[in-house]
């Protein structure tokens, strides 16, 4: 019995130090692995690389850009948008896009997939970033081309409008315009205005009726 025991005490302290050398090993291994993964430069997306600015041995700088890569998703565009337009600008919007290297001929239909709410300081003048998204891939679209971008912001059809040189402020910021009368004569009338197009027409809420003849004042 007692040489039994012996044995298997012999036995059990065999497995401990094996077990022991096993963990060293793979220990070992992982430290390994490790030194490797800080030698390799992963990109977060899947993409085409365009240039390599260090070459091997070379030294990295913290500052300097080492690859440049492009997705192999679509491309989009980068809209800097004063402040005035920025609070209009919504995720979803619907936009038109010109690439200036395809011709004005050639539209293109994207939407706003974001809209950066921190400004950015350009010769001390706050801007905001949005990006948009092309909603069909055109393969003659590379990047670093510039394009004329249209934002929708909003959209009414059937309203009355005129042309928003023919309004007139006063000194609190109402509006008001000139309509003429049937006997030639003129008259100001107070006006509450809508929303204003890009094609130089703006909403009237109040103040006018369909038929009515405003005058535009020359500048």
């Amino acid at each position: 019995i007692d040489e039994a025991e012996a044995q298997n005490r012999a036995q059990s302290e065999g497995s401990s130090i094996a077990e022991a050398e096993l963990a060293q090993a793979e220990a070992g291994v992982a430290r390994i692995q490790a030194q490797i993964g800080q030698r390799i430069i992963s990109a977060p997306f899947a993409g085409v690389v365009t240039a390599v600015n260090v070459d091997p041995g070379e030294s990295a700088q913290t500052d300097r850009s080492a690859i440049s890569l492009i997705s192999e998703g679509g491309f989009g565009v980068e809209v800097d948008l004063p402040e005035i337009d920025s609070v209009k600008v919504m995720v979803g919007n619907t936009a038109t896009v010109i690439i200036d290297a395809l011709g004005e001929n050639n539209t293109l239909p994207a939407r706003v997939v974001s809209v950066n709410r921190a400004e950015t300081l350009v010769d001390g003048i706050p801007i905001y970033e949005a990006r948009l998204a092309f909603d069909t891939e055109d393969p003659r679209i590379t990047s670093g081309m510039t394009a004329d971008v249209e934002i929708v912001t909003d959209k009414k059809e059937g309203v009355l409008a005129i042309p928003f040189r023919a309004l007139q402020s006063h000194d609190d910021g109402s509006y008001f315009v000139t309509v003429l009368g049937a006997d030639e004569s003129t008259q100001e009338v107070e006006v509450t205005i809508g929303l204003r197009g890009s094609d130089g027409f703006t909403e009237i809420l109040a103040g006018l009726s369909e038929g009515d003849q405003v005058l535009i004042p020359l500048e």
